[in-house]
């Protein structure tokens, strides 16, 4: 299957293997971020590692998508990569997110993975001043 998700330790592990359209991508997208058990805050580690065959079209049409879903005013992404031009088109995406998304989702790409938890397990800017 090219879309998976599991929640474990507070974080919303994605994965992406092969090549994924946009409307199967999108529909994966409404079913994980619906998922009961979507952790608070909001944790996700994309592992793009096996992704294949992504278009800047593709990225544009994803950001697009994102701005339509209710996902909560603060979360945190890792993307986690293995090749030049998926890191490309991963920071792409993180370039041309619109204002609000780019308010709302703080994101980093890592190549190593123990560091991508690391990272998303560190609180938040709005967690330190509320706690």
């Amino acid at each position: 299957m090219p879309l998976s998700y599991k929640i474990e330790d507070g974080i919303v592990y994605l994965t992406v293997t092969g090549k994924v359209g946009i409307h199967e991508h999108n529909a994966f997208t409404e079913t994980w971020s619906s998922d009961p058990d979507l952790p608070d805050p909001v944790r996700i580690l994309r592992d793009s590692r096996s992704e294949l065959d992504v278009s800047s079209s593709d990225v544009r049409q994803r950001i697009g998508f994102a701005e339509t879903l209710p996902l909560p005013d603060q979360f945190r992404v890792a993307i986690l990569v293995d090749r030049e031009v998926t890191y490309g088109m991963s920071r792409m995406y993180q370039s041309l997110r619109p204002e609000e998304l780019e308010s709302k989702m703080e994101m980093k790409i890592f190549r190593n993975l123990d560091e991508a938890r690391e990272w998303l397990m560190q609180p938040s800017l709005e967690e330190e001043t509320s706690g």
